[in-house]
């Protein structure tokens, strides 16, 4: 899995933060959380919107150590059956608890965005 984020603020992310993807089943109850620990949102350069630059996990304008895409592994089947999930990114602690509010649309109340829906066989 890989992202690319950008701060298209005026400010720093002063809080931080790490980037979280939640899986959530058709009855929007959360089936996995898988979160990037060494990812932080702190770390990023502000700019005005359409300058800021994006930065991904492979890139070192972090400051970080060059780091590869993210290969998450789901649990066996009978913990984690197949079927369709929705896929929300959220930016949050250590846990996956989410706690920054993101300027996208598509929330579910606890500042987790709707990104699309994946199909596990």
């Amino acid at each position: 899995m890989g992202y690319r984020w950008r701060n298209a603020g005026v400010a720093p992310c002063y809080p931080g933060g790490h980037p979280a993807i939640t899986l959530t089943d058709a009855k929007g109850g959360i089936v996995g959380v898988f979160v990037d620990e060494i990812f932080d949102m702190r770390v990023l350069s502000v700019g005005p919107p359409g300058k800021a630059l994006p930065v991904g996990r492979q890139e070192q304008e972090l400051g970080q150590a060059d780091r590869p895409l993210i290969p998450y592994t789901l649990p066996p089947a009978p913990v984690f059956k197949s079927g369709a999930y929705d896929v929300f990114i959220s930016v949050g602690d250590q846990t996956g608890s989410p706690k920054i509010t993101l300027p996208l649309a598509g929330h579910d109340g606890p500042k987790r965005y709707r990104l699309d829906k994946i199909v596990v066989r």
